[in-house]
């Protein structure tokens, strides 16, 4: 009779075992999951390929990520844009973003040390000309008429010529 017991005994420690490591288990993918979930949209395009939908409807390659932009381009410009307004499509055939510790508007500021020809495409429209300098909540422009300062929350994008 004794063995009769050990054995029930040792069937319902195995299963308990069971239990608890299927418990372990989903606990650690659980966390796995919410740890992937929890991390911010710099992090998620870090980790993989992307296209940028712009506003006229064209996409372009995600080059690089910042602080607070991606940039995509094609062979002939490419767009800063800031990560609150970026609609990114997973892409498989292009590599992974370059990753830099700066943000759009020091990144705009050496477009505007270059002296660059850009597009700021605002929240009122486009204005095209020079950069000539970002500051933290604006960036100001020479146009073929006037000096043109554009806030910086109100920019959707800025498109550059590569080369």
């Amino acid at each position: 009779m004794g063995s009769g017991f050990d054995r029930l005994f040792d069937e319902l420690d195995a299963g308990f075992e069971a239990a608890i490591a299927r418990e372990e288990e989903d606990a650690a993918n659980d966390l796995a999951r919410a740890l992937r979930q929890d991390g911010n949209l710099r992090t998620a395009i870090e980790r993989g390929s992307w296209r940028l939908k712009l506003d006229d409807g064209l996409i372009a390659v995600v080059t690089e990520v910042g602080t607070d932009y991606v940039v995509a381009s094609d062979t002939r410009f490419g767009w800063l844009v800031p990560l609150s307004r970026a609609f990114l499509y997973s892409d498989p055939d292009s590599s992974f973003p370059r990753s830099f510790n700066r943000s759009l508007i020091e990144s705009l500021r050496a477009h505007a040390r270059a002296g660059a020809r850009v597009e700021i495409l605002s929240d009122l429209g486009p204005v095209t000309g020079r950069l000539i300098g970002a500051a933290v909540d604006h960036v100001r422009l020479v146009t073929s008429k006037r000096d043109v300062l554009i806030a910086a929350r109100t920019i959707r994008g800025v498109r550059f010529e590569v080369g």
